[in-house]
């Protein structure tokens, strides 16, 4: 659920009621502060709605469904993470997604603007392929600096200038992104701008870092927190390993020889040539997986 807390960590008040298992990710205050937009993952479509929630009543709008219409196919599922209020108000930036997350691919994200307004909206970074010849990104997400993005198999942080279109590399790489699993705790740590829009704060490697837009410069900015936590009694298991030679109880891809006399088979790393005759050792041929017979049965082809 949705809570809410004084700065000094008194007064925690919960907002949202539900007892549906529900996740939440990414809340943001508007910019007057009077409501809070968050995501929510919706379980049976796998991604984010976008919902606001209004400070201190509780009362929920859903502002960004998942489908548009019941007969929405699963390939035009939007997904929302990443919500951030313009400081004017007027605005808000997110990232998307459209289609199913299917985590062996890289998903395509896109920043989008939305006029609270009248709704209309406006991507304002593409994910590949790009309309601008000069961007050659992967997905982007986390829209609060304008964007982080993929490059190369690893994440960083880019800026944008919303008035020029410079963009440019901050910081790379980051910490890894969640692109490729479910999110849950949006797809990277939040980062904010100073109020002299001079630098960014974010999370660095479990630190509080400021990243000074011109040079980018890292400071740490350094934080002590006074908890005390009761620890239960230890799960670890003492587990003795074996000694000695080491035993294969399992083999991996058998398969009979055309003529039926002979098995192939692969196991600890090597393949394997056993007779059928119900008498003879496996003889170890070579390193390798997979073995495969050549159609008369005088060849093994392997990986």
């Amino acid at each position: 659920n949705v809570w809410i807390i004084a700065a000094d960590g008194s007064n925690p008040r919960q907002l949202t009621r539900r007892d549906d298992n529900s996740v939440f990710a990414s809340p943001a205050w508007s910019a007057d502060g009077k409501s809070i937009f968050v995501s929510l993952y919706r379980s049976e479509f796998n991604g984010f709605e976008l919902w606001q929630v209004e400070v201190p009543s509780g009362a929920t709008r859903l502002l960004i469904p998942m489908k548009k219409d019941p007969d929405t196919p699963r390939e035009r599922l939007s997904s929302v993470l990443g919500a951030f209020a313009s400081a004017d108000g007027k605005f808000l930036y997110f990232a998307r997604h459209i289609g199913e997350n299917d985590f062996a691919k890289l998903p395509e994200w896109t920043i989008v603007r939305r006029d609270l307004a009248s709704g209309r909206e406006q991507v304002q970074v593409y994910a590949p392929p790009s309309p601008r010849p000069d961007l050659l990104l992967g997905s982007a997400f986390r829209p609060a600096i304008s964007h982080s993005s993929r490059d190369r198999g690893r994440s960083g942080l880019r800026l944008l200038n919303l008035e020029t279109l410079e963009d440019r590399w901050l910081l790379y790489p980051v910490q890894q992104d969640e692109l490729q699993a479910s999110g849950w705790r949006d797809l990277l740590p939040r980062h904010e701008f100073t109020p002299d829009d001079r630098a960014v704060i974010a999370d660095l490697g479990g630190r509080i870092v400021r990243i000074d837009l011109a040079s980018a410069a890292q400071t740490e900015i350094p934080f002590r927190v006074r908890e005390e936590l009761p620890i239960g009694p230890s799960t670890r298991q003492s587990v003795r390993q074996e000694t000695g030679p080491v035993h294969v109880r399992i083999i991996q891809t058998p398969v009979e020889s055309p003529d039926g006399r002979w098995l192939a088979f692969s196991a600890l790393g090597s393949v394997y040539r056993m007779s059928l005759d119900g008498h003879s050792k496996p003889m170890r041929i070579t390193d390798g997986f997979q073995p495969s017979w050549s159609p008369d049965g005088k060849r093994l082809v392997f990986v």
